[in-house]
């Protein structure tokens, strides 16, 4: 059988990154399964993730990245991209508003080879919103034309599809992320405090403003509960968010544990009673399939893409973004060892199943 050459191009492949590089990673690491040859292309716009890297069994290239670093700009990189496209035979494009995506897409079609793009949610109206002032005209002049020339839009959820319909494109492709699950041995405990958790890259379009409002009525009105948060992002949100914690009198109740590694991830998801991911928009919401994965109950906003279909199959609680009272009503919901149990048991189903 012929061995397949795919380049995979993206701007950062770093922690602070969330769930596209290690999706990124084991999606590499299933294709090198099947004859397939991989090699990634980033730049070092923010430290790249060593572990991701062995774990995608990939080659690796990592270029420097010039100012205005925001746009992962990279002579380099484009070099590199004009000497190499030739010798592959698709290239794989993941996010868009970027240098080194908006080369790989010239590069691949002057070298006349297919390539996908993959968004990575950026075409959601919520976060096509986000500083729209820069992106539309630069939407407008150069990522509708790549968008249109390729091959395929990778999208991760019907919801996704949808809005990539609404921009008039119709090459899309529903390709779920890979997701990796977390053998924990499930305790569904009958003491308190009850123990939420976040697991996620720290951006605004997560949401963790509904849910500290949430646990702040919680405490209030007599609930023990805890918030465990892993994850980094910005410093300057960062130290946004720790501001907040302290003006809701919520220090001894939340804890920041910044980045963790797979085995902290897991350590957390076993000891943990909820997750909680109240997120604004999500394309697909790897976080909330890992923890159901691991048979730990979740509540997601309706801005999760996942969020319809855990309804349909009961396996898990789901309310309107930015409403606290139903976040609140909902974790009132999994007071009861047993309410935890049936909804995480459900969850794990849902997963192993439709995922």
């Amino acid at each position: 059988m012929k061995t397949i050459n795919a380049l995979h191009v993206i701007p950062t492949f770093s922690a602070r990154d969330g769930g596209p590089p290690r999706a990124l990673a084991l999606m590499s690491r299933a294709l090198g399964e099947q004859n397939v040859a991989v090699t990634i292309v980033t730049t070092d716009a923010r430290p790249f993730a060593e572990d991701l890297v062995k774990l995608s069994r990939a080659k690796f290239y990592c270029f420097r990245a010039h100012s205005p670093r925001f746009w992962r700009l990279s002579p380099n990189l484009w070099r590199w991209l004009r000497m190499n496209t030739i010798n592959f035979d698709v290239i794989h494009i993941h996010s868009i508003f970027d240098f080194p995506t908006y080369m790989a897409s010239m590069e691949a079609r002057k070298a006349g080879k297919p390539y996908i793009i993959r968004p990575l949610g950026t075409l959601d109206p919520w976060g096509f919103k986000r500083k729209r002032w820069k992106k539309l005209p630069y939407y407008i002049l150069v990522e509708k034309f790549n968008l249109r020339r390729a091959n395929a839009i990778h999208v991760t959820s019907v919801s996704e599809a949808g809005n990539v319909r609404k921009l008039g494109f119709q090459n899309e492709v529903i390709i779920p992320p890979a997701i990796e699950g977390y053998e924990c041995q499930r305790v569904y405990r009958n003491n308190f405090p009850l123990r939420i958790c976040f697991i996620s890259r720290l951006h605004q379009k997560k949401g963790l403003s509904v849910l500290f409002r949430s646990l702040h009525i919680l405490r209030n009105t007599g609930l023990d509960v805890m918030l465990d948060i892993a994850g980094v992002g910005d410093p300057v949100y960062e130290r946004a968010l720790h501001n907040e914690v302290e003006c809701l009198a919520l220090k001894d109740k939340v804890r920041f544990l910044g980045w963790c590694d797979e085995k902290q991830k897991r350590d957390l998801l076993s000891a943990s009673d909820i997750f909680v991911l109240p997120s604004h928009s999500e394309n697909f919401g790897n976080a909330a399939a890992e923890a159901m994965m691991a048979g730990l109950p979740v509540v997601v906003s309706d801005g999760v893409a996942l969020a319809t279909e855990i309804v349909c199959s009961g396996a898990g609680l789901v309310f309107h973004v930015g409403d606290t009272g139903a976040l609140t009503s909902c974790i009132r919901q999994l007071i009861s060892v047993e309410a935890r149990q049936l909804l995480g048991e459900r969850g794990r189903a849902f997963v192993m199943e439709k995922v």
